[in-house]
């Protein structure tokens, strides 16, 4: 019994004493991950970490200021990111300049500041994250510099107000829901740079909702069909096509790409979108086009320019003396045949018989007025002649009537 008694006791110690060890051993892997925890410091209304690259993060603000103009340095290090929920839900602020030592905005990082209007993104920004500006329902406008290439998704979700978006040249993509329900926008410049553009990243906006076409297009991405055909055709400036795109063509039977499928490939798309497209697709040869001044443009007249294999402008040889001598002229001799002074039977003095009638034309306008030149000469030298001689016989005479009136 004593010996029973004497275990049960062993057994509860030995129990006791594993517990502790394992709590122990629990404290001691806990204890040193929350040491790597850096506790944040403070600057004025700003609370901000150390990064690993010694620069700095701005984590958090405390102040209530309308307008902020965020430091460039901290303590001699530069502030290189706006941390995740750094102004969220500032409701006083209504102006933020950001310096351009920041390279990146955190997620979350100007969410619901109601009354932010005006908001200065630099040069040096890479990466505005997600859900950045969610419903900064203040915000009219936005410039995103060249320097960013990426927008996460909800960036600038539910901004109201916001009438005009310019996104600069170098971001290659746009997240999903990034500016939906962002019920003023009416303009969007989107850069050719943009090669993928998540779902609904537009949506509930009138620059969606105000496309007329079967397309929705994004600049050159793709982002919805809102036609009812069951066949379409991929329009030819098409370079992505935007997740979702075609989500709700449940009756889609046909996609028509006017190319190889190699090119079909180079078409930016998610997985998704790929897997519900390509065994619809049939890959059909771009009509040559036919249109006037194309290169093949079957109306252009064959080339008739001098000395091409066309020229129908060539004469037939005028050798000196030969048949077809042009250098000849044509007899204008008051009464002969060529005489283009003679009128027609209607007196309409306009009746010169064509010399045509063997072959081509070869009277031009010059032609005519040598002609003409050559009729007034010859009247011209006959009262000339004329006129001499009248005088000659008058001088005779009045010799001759002299003679006869001397003794």
């Amino acid at each position: 019994m004593k010996e029973k008694i004497l275990r049960k006791i062993g057994s509860i110690a030995l129990s006791v004493l594993m517990t502790a060890g394992a709590g122990a051993a629990m404290s001691a892997a806990v204890i040193p991950q929350a040491s790597l925890t850096a506790f944040a410091e403070t600057y004025g209304d700003y609370e901000y970490e150390i990064l690993d690259d010694g620069t700095v993060e701005i984590s958090k603000y405390n102040g209530s200021e309308a307008s902020v103009t965020i430091p460039s340095t901290i303590d001699g290090k530069s502030v290189t990111s706006i941390g995740d929920e750094a102004f969220y839900y500032c409701k006083n602020l209504t102006s933020v300049t950001i310096p351009d030592s920041v390279t990146r905005i955190g997620d979350s990082a100007f969410s619901v500041c109601t009354s932010l209007i005006s908001v200065t993104i630099p040069d040096s920004v890479t990466s505005i994250e997600g859900a950045a500006f969610y419903a900064c329902t203040s915000l009219t406008s936005v410039t995103i510099p060249d320097s960013v290439t990426s927008i996460g998704g909800t960036a600038f979700n539910g901004c109201e107000r916001l009438t005009s978006v310019t996104i600069g040249k170098s971001v290659t993509s746009i997240g999903g829901s990034a500016f939906n329900a962002c019920r003023s926008l009416t303009s969007v410049t989107i850069p050719d740079s943009v090669t993928s553009i998540g779902n609904s990243a537009f949506s509930d906006t009138p620059f969606y909702n105000n496309q007329t076409g079967d397309f929705i297009m994004a600049g050159h991405v793709l982002i919805g069909y809102q036609g009812k055909a069951d066949k379409v055709t991929i329009p030819d400036s098409v370079t992505s096509i935007g997740e979702g795109a075609f989500e709700e063509c449940k009756n889609l039977k046909e996609v028509i790409y006017n190319g190889t499928e190699e090119s079909f490939k180079q078409i930016e798309m998610t997985d998704d979108v790929r897997k519900q497209l390509t065994p619809l697709v049939k890959y059909e040869p771009k009509p040559v086009s036919s249109a006037p001044g194309s290169e093949n443009d079957t109306s252009k007249p064959v080339s008739s320019a001098p000395g091409s294999e066309n020229d129908t402008s060539k004469l037939v040889s005028s050798v000196p003396g030969s048949e077809n001598d042009t250098s000849k002229p044509v007899s204008s001799v008051p009464g002969s045949e060529n005489d283009t002074s003679k009128a027609d039977e209607n007196g309409s003095g306009t009746g010169a018989k064509d010399t045509s009638d063997t072959g081509s034309k070869t009277d031009n306008s010059s032609t005519q007025s040598n002609s003409d030149n050559n009729g007034i000469i010859i009247i011209i030298v006959i009262i000339a002649v004329v006129v001499v001689g009248g005088i000659i016989v008058a001088v005779v005479l009045a010799k001759k009537n002299k003679n006869q009136q001397q003794p």
